[in-house]
């Protein structure tokens, strides 16, 4: 959940966020934001998986 300034500081960045190439995320605030934000909504990784393959038969 955002705090009332997260959201302040939001809004008062929108008209022009798109503006620059990397969208503030060369910033590490702005990058930290992002990562909390969607880390908190993304499922988690898989831990790995499995590959198999059958051999031809000779």
């Amino acid at each position: 959940m955002s705090t009332a300034e997260e959201i302040e500081a939001w809004d008062a960045e929108a008209d022009t966020f798109d503006e620059p190439a990397d969208h503030g995320l060369r910033d590490p605030g702005v990058r930290a934001a992002w990562r909390r934000l969607l880390l908190d909504r993304l499922p988690a990784a898989p831990r790995g998986s499995l590959t198999s393959a059958a051999a031809p038969a000779p």
